[in-house]
């Protein structure tokens, strides 16, 4: 068994894992998406919103996130590796 990512306050609804596996998304009735080092189990960023996370969709650069109230959020992360 791996480690267990531990952080957010209330229950993840859902998660994801990045392309290569070296991060991983989640998201949160507690009002945040976090994204984790896998390796380390370390938190490395945490996203708020307004309202519960319920739904998520991850493609090559973009994350959508769904939230209780009907919103959905698109997140760019695309990054340069110039």
């Amino acid at each position: 068994m791996g480690p267990v990512l531990r952080g957010h306050e209330g229950g993840v609804m859902t998660a994801a894992f990045g392309l290569d596996g070296a991060l991983a998304i989640t998201a949160s009735s507690d009002r945040t998406a976090r994204l984790w080092r896998v390796a380390d189990a370390t938190c490395v960023a945490t996203i708020p919103f307004d309202a519960a996370l319920t739904a998520m969709a991850v493609d090559r650069t973009m994350i959508a996130f769904g939230d209780a109230l009907g919103g959905v959020h698109l997140f760019d992360f695309s990054i340069s590796k110039d």
